[in-house]
């Protein structure tokens, strides 16, 4: 992703994507959440309250179409099917259980089973959860905990 790419970031939450888009690039940005909670949080002009399934397909000018520990939440394949094919789109998604995870996947492979008809993945990065520091990181030893981070096209 340039920071020429326009994005729009579904499930932004208090916008910590948005955050990077600064200065000369702010207008780059839009962030989307069901939450008006989080929207009152992010406190910014370029993020509002929305349903992703709506707004995905009213977003065909957007270059980026970025689902950061969104896609285990919702009816991903429908979100996913609204994005004009060609779309850059990042994701992540987890390899733990928890209550509000709709799915987890335990490996790479699983995230290409789930989504190798509707995306072409172009490189995944796994990062893993490091109890000690408490944050997530890609360069220690293997844990049960684990975000994979993808970088895809839409077909």
């Amino acid at each position: 992703m340039g920071w020429s790419d326009t994005c729009v970031d579904f499930g932004c939450g208090t916008e910590e994507l948005g955050k990077l888009f600064t200065n000369d690039h702010a207008g780059n940005y839009r962030g989307i959440d069901i939450s008006d909670e989080a929207v009152r949080v992010a406190h910014d002009d370029r993020v509002s309250v929305g349903d992703v399934y709506k707004e995905v397909v009213s977003t065909p000018s957007e270059q980026v179409y970025a689902f950061l520990e969104v896609l285990e939440h919702i009816n991903d394949l429908q979100a996913l099917c609204g994005i004009p094919s060609g779309k850059r789109i990042i994701f992540s998604v987890p390899s733990f259980d928890d209550p509000g995870h709709l799915r987890v996947f335990r490996d790479v492979g699983q995230v290409g089973m789930r989504y190798g008809g509707v995306l072409d993945i172009l490189r995944v990065v796994i990062f893993l959860w490091d109890d000690v520091l408490r944050k997530w990181r890609s360069d220690i030893q293997p844990t049960n905990n684990r975000i994979f981070l993808a970088d895809a096209i839409k077909v």
